[in-house]
């Protein structure tokens, strides 16, 4: 994980960079998500994103909704952002009846969003997925307000490691991963330098390996 912000003042955030698991294999069942808290005129904000695919990924939103929930009611506002009309009404589905609350249909490059006005942005395992990664995190440093956070987490698939009895099969598995099915591989390496060179603060990076003993369970995080 690591901590991202502007530069004036401070924007503290964190990234997950060394990240291999919880998410699907195949690009085309990735969805984005966003979440944006806001207050006021500069409001507190957050903004995640899921790919709604697997379970587990699921009940983890879960959490973070009802998190996210507890923050609108001190007088916040959370805002559901996504690319993908289906995603969009399940996501709002899952929202309904939560305070402040609402889903957005539109593109994490162009935030419908006033410059500074959001406290709070989340991701997870959205730049992975993008056609601009840095575009989308110099996006974030627009909407944030001085002073707010962003958080995110990205894999690594490069990194991906399988117990195999064939070494030389589980080594293809993963080129196949990160040269054909994933858009953006190594995102997890790239987000402290991209988040820098889009004009925020990186206070520290740590890495986090999971491990599954399981291969459903695997199969589930990761749409093996």
């Amino acid at each position: 994980m690591g901590r991202v912000g502007h530069d004036q003042p401070d924007v503290p955030g964190q990234f997950g960079p060394g990240q291999t698991a919880a998410q699907p294999t195949r690009a085309q069942r990735a969805q984005r998500a966003q979440r944006g808290v806001q207050r006021g005129a500069a409001g507190e904000g957050g903004q995640g994103c899921g790919t709604g695919a697997a379970r587990a990924a699921l009940a983890r939103a879960a959490l973070a909704r009802a998190a996210l929930a507890r923050a609108a009611l001190a007088r916040g506002r959370v805002l559901g952002v996504d690319h993908d009309p289906q995603m969009v009404r399940r996501a709002a589905e899952r929202a309904a009846g939560l305070p402040r609350t609402a889903v957005l249909r539109a593109d994490v490059h162009r935030l419908p969003l006033a410059d500074a006005d959001t406290d709070r942005i989340r991701t997870d395992r959205l730049l992975q997925h993008l056609a601009d990664p840095a575009a989308a995190l110099a996006e974030a440093r627009r909407v944030l307000r001085p002073g707010g956070r962003l958080v995110a987490a990205e894999p690594d698939w490069d990194t991906l490691a399988v117990d195999h009895p064939d070494p030389a099969a589980a080594r293809a598995y993963t080129r196949h991963l990160a040269d054909r099915i994933v858009r953006n591989p190594l995102i997890g390496r790239q987000p402290p330098r991209l988040a820098a060179e889009s004009g925020l603060t990186v206070r520290s990076v740590v890495p986090v390996t999971p491990l599954f003993r399981d291969v459903r369970e695997a199969d589930r995080v990761l749409g093996l």
